[in-house]
């Protein structure tokens, strides 16, 4: 149904409007693991934004990625919900930043120890289930970001990240068996092979 002052009439009050509902994932890393992750959401709910762990690997398997959604369309054009997302997210990229230069000051050997295991395990695995992999590949990515890893750019991490969750939907929601995270491990260790 359609109000010529309202807009668009849903059973929603927050959706009554233009209808626009905007999508966007983000990386946050730095901002997880400086532990600002909860104040980031409150912050965001506040005024008029959702903040959620973006389901890559399943609940608690987010490996950093969440999704930012407009929470209410009433009263706002498109533009304005487009520009309104635009300056949110340059909000929050300063904050990441923030984060990552205080990760990247710390030094932090375990940090860096980490980040270097899970390429590792990636690399040479030869078994590998669903929910390990997004949680490796995610901390592989943070390694790149931090510069850790030169011989692989972000574009190709985040198409074999996504890759690798499209090939786990096709095969949809049945339990795995051992044949798949097989698969999974030689697909990752072909797609990371010569690069350090």
């Amino acid at each position: 149904a359609y109000d010529t002052k309202l807009g668009y009439l849903t059973s929603r009050i927050t959706e009554v409007g233009t209808g626009l509902k905007i999508f966007v994932i983000l990386y946050l890393p730095g901002i997880v693991r400086t532990g600002y992750i909860d104040q980031l959401t409150q912050a965001v709910h506040q005024v008029g934004y959702a903040l959620k762990e973006y389901g890559i690997g399943g609940v608690g398997h987010g490996g950093g990625f969440f999704e930012l959604s407009n929470s209410i369309t009433i009263g706002k054009t498109e533009l304005e919900l487009v520009e309104g997302v635009k300056e949110l997210i340059d909000r929050i990229d300063k904050k990441e930043n923030d984060a990552l230069g205080t990760l990247l000051g710390a030094d932090d050997k375990l940090l860096e120890d980490e980040l270097y295991r899970a390429y590792g395990l990636l690399q040479y695995a030869r078994i590998v289930t669903y929910e390990e992999a997004i949680r490796l590949l995610s901390k592989v990515r943070l390694g790149i970001t931090l510069e850790y890893f030169k011989g692989i750019s972000l574009e190709e991490l985040d198409r074999l990240l996504f890759q690798v969750k499209q090939k786990n939907q096709k095969l949809g929601q049945a339990t795995l068996s051992q044949k798949e995270d097989v698969a999974r491990a030689e697909y990752i260790r072909a797609h990371l092979y010569g690069h350090q």
